[in-house]
């Protein structure tokens, strides 16, 4: 049980780092979008 626990912790926080990044890039994305909606 305390292994399996472990695994599943360290398995969240690598999923976490995976996604806060996609994250952070999907919110750059969407300001350039709605900044060059604007100029059109």
């Amino acid at each position: 049980m305390i292994k399996t626990k472990k695994n599943f912790a360290t398995n969240i926080e690598l999923i976490i780092k995976k996604i806060i990044p996609i994250k952070k890039a999907n919110g750059k994305r969407m300001k350039k979008i709605r900044l060059s909606s604007g100029k059109n």
